[in-house]
């Protein structure tokens, strides 16, 4: 352990505060990445050296400074992006309390964000200048909403940084952790700074972090586990890490896997239900591109973790080379700051069976800390093995919940009976100690536990009673949580009005009501809850369970469902999962129908799939919300589509347009253009007089290749004739691409090169005369692939060809310059092979700089396709960006080949 942590402990440095860390990582390392987010899960997009968010840092609190006074609370509304963590640093410079939370949906109401402003008394909001518009208007239309000062961090100016005065304490409050899920009456939990350095140590103590430690992390950065876990640690240890969107995850959980891979990272983890949606979505063929033997820490924690889960989970990953002894279950909680207890690094994970039912320990009580196992209403400690409330008395036990002295003293001073013992925190959770290992066997409250969020169920209790007129009220209905499958699931029982069943006679009417009921019952918990109802039974007024002061009793309505005693009208309950429907393969495509009908088919197919109801049931002109359509489910739906389709869709796009109709009318009409048959359609009608002007082109440039340049090639017998391909080719003249043209045009219908957009499309005229004429696809000289991965997908799947230049630019000699990488990485994203092509004498007929061509031969030499298969396996080994190279630099090869045997 002694040679661990050796970037900390170097040092000898202790810190009193997060801002003095700051200060000395940008001090000593000021030149070395902290944070890289990765665009869509994918690409690199932005980093933050530890400079650069010291100064971003200090030039907001310069802000904050002019508009707030320390002490005072500011909201924080970012999406997971480098800039919260600015943003985050910048009130911790002002000594402004941060109370970091997530923006609402466009479809979502402020009340959750409104009681975490009133109950935190925030005047100032922090967010981004993309959101900035839209969260103002929102709020200030609710004339209920307080008085904020807005504020956009992005458009702050670096250079204020210069006026920032250090005027630090030595133990304030660094922000304020609202507890998940609450909305009725939300805590906030008061961290320290010196709860987090404490905690730090213990996570990089109990993680064996070391000066080689590579962190990746996806979960929400608003949330404790996100924020201490995934960029405080690798910021206490002077160490990288790798950020990428929660939504990017969803979408695609092979973008986790694959930046753990690619980064060679050895710390990430998260909630069990994130394994579990690794197992079901990622394929055969992408888990044949990883290599996860460097991950050595995967730790799992903030919900119940299923022995099952990590068992199938090391079973089908462990041919990327993932081992059983890197699971590192874990347990905390945002009143512990985070980390409570956790496994020895490098032993398996250790599993003990009560009652037929496996429980995975979550390891050991960390360093300067005691966690105790107590009888919750004895008040004194059980003995080893027994079942009781987890207490724990700990430096990283936070001051309380933020203007709630009752709640604090209830929860947080706490004290043995016997030995007057104290103060110790009740975390409300059951579990024992065994060879002092933790259990956690079940909760002491009533919270619900989902995807690793807490859900209070007197929230989604008060949602539900005004989500329909014929449902009683107050204090007639119970939400809580059951398990299927080993997954938490949510149950709702509500009473319905006696008069509701006086006053409907037809049978169909009460069967169409009841429809109503449950369907309304279902949209608003996922609504405003971001969660997906499992069962939902109607009671008779008066039945449901209550206690003698008329309170409900969640427990007795759980017992009751299992045991199915309650006295029930109407129970709906999610029908078993269907088959989801098939993904097209790409070449198919090109004969996909893609009318707005077809889409809807689809739509309606998959909806069905995701909630797990008949296709017959799906109304198209309904909101999607009304279904209870979850926002787990909402994201499988886009990124399901998005592979369909092939095509990349906005986030908000199920926001936008919440129909089923309108939205397939609306895909429609964004794709007729590039994959629509429909001959009668106007936007089909300016594709085919593109062909028009392109084919007249290709007769011209016909001509002038066989007649001034007496063109020729050699090996079309190399041609794919059913399958799509890249053309690569060395460039040394205007004329390359024509020659390619001419003489692969028996084969090949359409040829499409890359232009780089700076050059070729800087104005609309150019833009549409090198579309029309030329078939150029636009390129970033610098940043992103993506959209020109994403177009020369569409111009494969019609049978139509992508030409690439490898060496970026035109050859100032006439000889071959170094092949870049990027065309590997288009090859690797594309799945298909690369025609080699050597093109001699171009130069010659017109060498860069020329105005007029000289009357010169030209040759074509197609060589044999370079087969990316093997070079896939290779991405197990080694970085994209490494094999990309790889494939550049055989290429480069194969064609100094062609060139010599000419």
């Amino acid at each position: 352990m002694t040679a661990l942590l050796s970037n900390y402990f170097k040092t000898q440095q202790t810190f009193s505060n997060l801002v003095e860390l700051l200060r000395y990582r940008a001090e000593q390392q000021p030149n070395d990445t902290a944070f890289i987010y990765l665009k869509d899960g994918e690409i690199e997009s932005t980093k933050l050296t530890y400079q650069e968010l010291d100064i971003k840092a200090k030039a907001i609190a310069v802000q904050l400074q002019q508009i707030t006074q320390p002490g005072k609370r500011a909201l924080l509304l970012y999406p997971s992006s480098l800039d919260f963590i600015a943003a985050f640093f910048g009130c911790l410079y002002a000594q402004v309390i941060a109370v970091p939370a997530y923006p609402p949906r466009a479809n979502q109401n402020l009340l959750r964000i409104k009681t975490i402003v009133a109950d935190a008394q925030a005047t100032v909001a922090l967010t981004t200048t993309s959101l900035l518009s839209n969260l103002t208007q929102r709020w200030t239309e609710n004339l209920e909403s307080a008085k904020l000062h807005w504020l956009a961090t992005d458009s702050v100016d670096d250079n204020l940084a210069e006026l920032w005065l250090p005027k630090l304490q030595q133990n304030y409050l660094a922000f304020l952790q609202y507890t998940s899920g609450s909305t009725g009456n939300p805590k906030g939990v008061m961290v320290t700074h010196a709860n987090i350095l404490h905690n730090e140590q213990m996570i990089a103590t109990a993680f064996e972090h070391s000066e080689k430690t590579i962190s990746v992390g996806w979960l929400p950065l608003f949330h404790d586990m996100g924020l201490i876990g995934n960029v405080l640690q690798p910021l206490y240890l002077g160490l990288p890490c790798i950020l990428m969107s929660p939504v990017d995850f969803l979408q695609k959980p092979f973008r986790w896997l694959d930046a753990i891979s690619r980064y060679k990272a050895s710390s990430s983890g998260g909630p069990n239900f994130a394994y579990d949606l690794c197992l079901r979505k990622i394929t055969a063929e992408q888990r044949s591109q990883l290599d996860l033997s460097t991950w050595d820490v995967a730790f799992t924690g903030a919900e119940p973790i299923r022995a099952e889960t990590l068992t199938a989970f090391t079973n089908t990953f462990a041919e990327c080379g993932f081992k059983h002894q890197a699971f590192y279950p874990c347990y905390g909680m945002a009143e512990a700051t985070l980390f409570i207890t956790g496994s020895i690094k490098t032993d398996v994970p250790v599993i003990q069976t009560i009652d037929n039912r496996s429980i995975v320990g979550c390891g050991r009580s960390g360093s300067e800390q005691k966690v105790i196992i107590v009888h919750p209403e004895s008040l004194t400690q059980v003995e080893s093995g027994e079942v009781g409330e987890i207490w724990v008395k700990s430096p990283s036990v936070t001051a309380g919940y933020w203007n709630n002295p009752e709640q604090t003293t209830k929860t947080f001073n706490a004290y043995l009976a016997d030995t007057k013992e104290g103060s110790f925190l009740r975390t409300g959770d059951l579990g024992f100690i065994l060879d002092e290992e933790l259990f956690v066997t079940g909760r002491l409250k009533d919270v619900i536990i989902i995807r690793g969020r807490n859900h209070y169920p007197q929230d989604i209790e008060a949602t539900i009673e005004q989500s329909h007129p014929s449902i009683r009220k107050p204090n007639c209905c119970a939400a809580f949580g059951i398990k299927i499958e080993g997954e938490e699931r949510l149950v709702v029982v509500v009473e319905l009005e006696r008069r509701y069943r006086q006053r409907n006679n037809s049978q169909d009417t009460v069967q169409n009501e009841i429809e109503e009921i449950v369907g309304t019952i279902r949209s608003s918990v996922a609504e405003q809850h971001e969660l997906q109802v499992y069962a939902v039974k109607l009671l008779k007024a008066g039945t449901i369970p209550k206690t003698s002061s008329g309170k409900i009793q969640r427990y007795a309505c759980r017992d009751s469902y299992e045991t199915g005693t309650l006295d029930v009208i109407h129970d709906w309950v999610e029908e078993n999962s269907s088959i989801a429907p098939q993904h097209p393969h790409i070449i198919s495509l090109y004969y996909q129908d893609y009318s707005a009908n077809t889409i809807q088919a689809w739509l309606t197919e998959r909806v069905a799939v995701e909630l797990k109801v008949k296709a017959d049931n799906i109304d198209v002109k309904r909101p999607l919300t009304q279904y209870g359509l979850d926002s787990l489910q909402s994201v499988s739906l886009i990124a399901a589509l998005e592979d369909w389709l092939g095509c990349q869709l906005s986030p908000s796009i199920l926001e936008d347009y919440s129909q089923i109709d309108t939205l397939s009318k609306f895909l429609a009409n964004i794709l007729l253009e590039s994959k629509s048959p429909d001959k009668q359609n106007v936007a089909h009608k300016k594709t085919y007089l593109q062909k028009l002007f392109s084919n007249f082109t290709l007769s011209l440039e016909k001509t002038i290749y066989k007649h001034y340049f007496q063109i020729s090639c050699q090996g079309l017998e190399n041609i794919p004739q059913d399958i799509p391909f890249l053309i690569a080719a060395n460039h040394t003249s205007h004329l390359d691409r024509g020659a390619v043209a001419v003489s692969l045009s028996k084969y090949v219908d359409r040829i499409f090169s890359l232009g780089a957009r700076d050059y070729f499309f800087d104005n609309p005229i150019k833009t549409w005369f090198f579309s029309t004429f030329f078939n150029l696809i636009p390129f970033e000289r610098q940043g992103s692939f993506k959209e020109a991965i994403q177009q020369c997908q569409q111009v494969l799947v019609r049978r139509q060809c992508v030409l690439i230049f490898p060496e970026g630019t035109r050859s100032m000699n006439g000889k071959l310059q170094k092949f870049q990488p990027g065309v590997g990485l288009l090859a690797l994203k594309l799945n298909v092979p690369i025609i080699p092509v050597y093109i001699q004498g171009s130069y010659q007929a017109l060498p860069k700089g020329n105005l007029f061509a000289l009357h010169s031969p030209i040759k074509v030499i197609c060589g044999a396709p370079i087969e990316v298969s093997a070079y896939k396996a290779k991405l197990r080994e080694f970085t994209e960006s490494e094999v990309s190279q790889l494939i550049a630099n055989d290429l480069q090869t194969t064609i100094i080949q062609l060139q010599n045997n000419t």
